[in-house]
């Protein structure tokens, strides 16, 4: 085995990534973690890896988007990638641009270690399989987590009907970073998806945008329901007038939406 292999891996269930993690870590392989999408994609931006082990279903950029937007860094195209899931295999296959190398099954610690072995030794030994033809680990007797599934299917719903509007809709996480931008607000602002994903919002504004949009920050932080939830802000280029409303859950602020105004 090569010493040192660099490996990047994400899963927003704790006990799972630190398991993994200090397994891999035993075998002597670099690790770097993150427990969210998001993070993994600053991650990958950050440093150089092998290898990188997602997990499906993710907050802020689930791990269809997160392998999508990894695929089109020219650093990621040829990276291998193994998808982490507790979907079923009927799940997987409706995710068409999920270009993982392998898939190895969530499931008991004790089975998960050594498809994870088998898996990295599968991608990192030899070409990439064409599509379609990736290995698969650990599905023998899997029963897939219903309530998993059914979750995965509301948010890619979602997903699809915000790509349809033909409107500004941004969604930002709770430092007011770029979670996703549909494709007309990617037209606005003339940047890909790619480029768009992980900036501060508030770089993108005017400089008097900028400054309204802070000091919205900062009065909402002091009294996230009591005061006006809604702030107006332009883009830099543009004369369109946008919308940012907070999004709240147990009264604390859990990220931000963006929509156009008039």
């Amino acid at each position: 085995m090569r010493r040192g292999r660099q490996i990047l891996i994400v899963d927003n269930d704790r006990v799972i990534l630190e398991a993994v993690s200090d397994m891999l870590s035993a075998k002597e392989y670099q690790v770097t973690k993150a427990h969210d999408g998001l993070e993994a994609l600053e991650r990958f931006r950050e440093s150089q890896f092998d290898l990188v082990i997602i997990d499906i279903v993710l907050p802020k950029i689930d791990g269809h988007d997160l392998c999508r937007l990894i695929r089109q860094d020219e650093r990621g195209r040829l990276l291998p990638i193994i998808a982490l899931t507790a979907l079923g295999p009927q799940d997987v296959a409706k995710l068409s641009g999920l270009s993982a190398d392998a898939y190895v099954a969530k499931g008991p610690l004790t089975v998960i270690f050594p498809n994870i072995l088998e898996a990295i030794k599968s991608v990192l030994s030899g070409r990439r399989r064409p599509l379609g033809e990736q290995r698969i680990f650990g599905y023998e007797g899997f029963r897939p987590r219903r309530i998993v599934s059914e979750l995965f299917d509301l948010n890619r719903h979602y997903r699809r009907l915000v790509h349809c509007l033909a409107d500004v809709v941004i969604e930002l996480d709770a430092h007011a970073r770029i979670v996703s931008a549909n494709p007309f607000a990617l037209r606005l602002l003339g940047r890909s998806e790619a480029e768009v994903t992980g900036l501060a919002f508030g770089d993108l504004l005017t400089p008097r945008g900028r400054t309204a949009f802070q000091t919205f920050l900062a009065r909402l932080s002091q009294d996230p329901v009591g005061m006006a939830s809604v702030a107006e802000l332009r883009l830099v280029g543009s004369s369109r007038r946008l919308r940012c409303h907070p999004v709240l859950d147990n009264g604390g602020i859990v990220g931000f939406l963006i929509t156009g105004g008039s």
